[in-house]
């Protein structure tokens, strides 16, 4: 009868085991190969693993490539992988020095065209409103859906650029205000420029700064200010940021605010509607010129002012645009 298997397998160790044990007492060396007697802790041994030599692979070196029993091979280093013992390369090594200094080491970038759009349009609204802007004001200026204007002032917030009034709106935090006032700096003496420099209608310059506005460093500011006389106001009677972004406003009052009778300096009107701005130009209507209100039609009707003798109608709506001295 053929002895079992696991009892043979049993029985060769155990054999090899007395040999090695009386080669130790005799002071010769182990006639048997060192690996297959590394100290091990008690496993239990199947049977082929036992008629290999080799003890019963344990849960952790079945988790572990290369054969059962054998120890995981590992480089020099922890953190090394693949053949033999070369340590993959880290890729946030060089990043380490960037990262333990913090973002404040790296340089900083100007804001993007967007942002200044976005900051510029809420400081206009925050300084008419008197207050937090809500987001259906925003997207209607901007002329932008309300999702897409959420979206962007989050990232506004989170760039410390705005900050969230619950149930209100957005209100400019020291550094968008900074910004806001910079880019306003910017588009004002352009639009100055273009108007006495280069002799450009005024009803045409707002879309020219608009786009130059974003790429006027400060120092061609600074001298575009220069050349001009250090202005206060714009063309269209907006008063302009001075080098350290300071703005005054000016008090004011609509045209329609004007009783029958009163006489008013014209001091600013907006430039939004280029064709309103052409209609005042053609009939000498510009801000620094005295109007007298003479006439309003009733059920919102049109306005009649006098400048140097002359009556010129002017609608609800363009008078809405006109602010007088108050």
């Amino acid at each position: 009868m053929r002895t079992p298997i696991r009892l043979e397998g049993a029985i060769r160790l155990q054999m090899r085991i007395r040999l090695v044990s009386r080669a130790a007492s005799a002071g010769r060396p182990s006639p048997l190969p060192t690996k297959a007697l590394r100290p091990r802790t008690p496993i239990p041994l199947d049977g082929r693993a036992a008629l290999a030599g080799r003890p019963m692979p344990s849960p952790a070196d079945a988790r572990r490539p290369g054969r059962a029993g054998e120890p995981r091979r590992t480089g020099p280093a922890s953190g090394s992988a693949g053949r033999g013992s070369r340590p993959r390369p880290n890729p946030w090594r060089a990043w380490g020095p960037l990262l333990s200094m913090g973002m404040a080491s790296a340089p900083a970038t100007p804001p993007s065209t967007a942002v200044e759009d976005y900051l510029k349009a809420v400081f206009a609204l925050e300084t008419r409103l008197g207050g937090a802007v809500p987001t259906t004001a925003l997207a209607g200026r901007l002329g932008i859906t309300p999702g897409s204007v959420s979206a962007m002032l989050r990232r506004l917030a989170d760039l410390g650029l705005l900050a969230h009034e619950p149930y209100r709106g957005v209100l400019l935090t020291a550094e968008g205000r900074r910004v806001a006032l910079r880019t306003l700096r910017n588009h004002r003496l352009l639009e100055l420029f273009l108007v006495e420099i280069l002799d450009v209608p005024w009803d045409r310059v707002h879309d020219e700064a608009e786009r130059l506005e974003h790429a006027l460093s400060d120092d061609l500011a600074e001298r575009i200010a220069a050349k001009l006389g250090q202005p206060a106001f714009d063309p269209h009677g907006d008063p302009i940021p001075d080098r350290q972004l300071e703005l005054e406003e000016p008090v004011t009052r609509s045209l329609h605010d004007l009783e029958v009778g009163d006489a008013a300096r014209f001091e600013r009107v907006s430039d939004a509607d280029p064709a309103m701005l052409r209609y005042l130009a053609a009939r000498g209507v510009v801000p620094g010129v005295t109007l007298a209100l003479v006439d309003r039609q009733p059920f919102g009707g049109p306005l009649t002012v006098r400048l140097d003798g002359v009556e010129h109608a002017l609608g609800p709506e363009l008078a809405a645009a006109m602010r007088m001295a108050g």
